[in-house]
């Protein structure tokens, strides 16, 4: 719950921040909620970031963990 709070409020303080998005995706997967984690991992894609690949890769392996 404490990184939740705190993700939404990165988030609000800095929407296109992709570390914060990619914090708040990880938290979704951990806590098993892997269809919002989808759709906000495409917000990232969205953004083009160059480390892209890098985070598509984490994103496949991290939402097949159990």
């Amino acid at each position: 719950d404490e990184a939740r709070l705190q993700c939404a409020a990165w988030l609000r303080l800095d929407p296109a921040s992709i570390d914060a998005r990619a914090l708040w995706v990880r938290c979704l997967l951990r806590t098993g909620n892997a269809a919002q984690a989808k759709t906000e991992f495409a917000k990232i894609q969205r953004l083009r970031p160059s480390n892209l690949p890098l985070l598509e890769a984490r994103f496949a392996v991290e939402s097949r963990s159990p």
